[in-house]
């Protein structure tokens, strides 16, 4: 007789119900993010750190290094925001100058006052006079404008005019364009930042 007979096999007891485990839920934190309506664009921040700089660098004349790289970063920021042309008709004004590179309009800010001048869009000789220079101008493109001289008079009292031979031509490219402010390299790869004042002014 076989020595297991009449026993009886066990199973194995049956398992406790395990109570449900919750896994906590990662989701990004930007889905539930919501945008304020008020805070600044990034066209906003560029343009207040950009202007806030430059008002600093007295038109150019005292630049250091490090407020000509936050300058530059800011016009980066602006040129990659510039999605339509800038030679239309919001070029077209009386714009004043707020920073620049360009050697010459740098000598000219700088030693203005030896000879009596104060140095903007027309260079003036207090009370009557003026040195103005006219130009042509063409649209080339999106961006660029292309110049030339055709006249220059140095205006003096009594209406005495002293004619000078025009020289010099080139291109500019507005890179950026707010209708209010405009930034502009030109051929020498010189950069031009100008705030807008007006409407186009005829200097006789």
């Amino acid at each position: 007789m076989n020595g297991y007979a009449g026993k009886k096999r066990l199973g194995r007891a049956p398992r406790a119900a395990r109570a449900p485990v919750h896994s906590p839920r990662f989701v990004r934190a930007s889905a539930f993010t919501l945008r304020n309506p008020f805070a600044p664009s990034v066209k906003d921040q560029a343009t207040k750190s950009l202007l806030a700089v430059i008002e600093e660098c007295d038109r150019g004349l005292s630049t250091s290094a490090e407020a000509r790289e936050q300058i530059e970063e800011a016009v980066q920021t602006l040129e990659g925001l510039q999605s339509k042309p800038t030679t239309g008709k919001d070029l077209s004004g009386t714009w004043a100058l707020a920073w620049t590179t360009e050697k010459e309009t740098l000598w000219i800010l700088a030693n203005a006052g030896l000879f009596n001048t104060e140095a903007g869009d027309v260079i003036t000789f207090p009370p009557e006079g003026a040195f103005i220079v006219d130009s042509s101008i063409s649209v080339e493109g999106e961006q660029r404008t292309s110049f030339q001289f055709t006249s220059a008079t140095i205006k003096l009292p009594n209406d005495k005019d002293i004619k000078l031979p025009p020289f010099g031509k080139g291109w500019f490219d507005t890179v950026y364009s707010s209708g209010s402010l405009r930034i502009a390299r030109d051929i020498r790869g010189d950069l031009l930042i100008c705030r807008k004042e007006g409407p186009p002014r005829k200097f006789e």
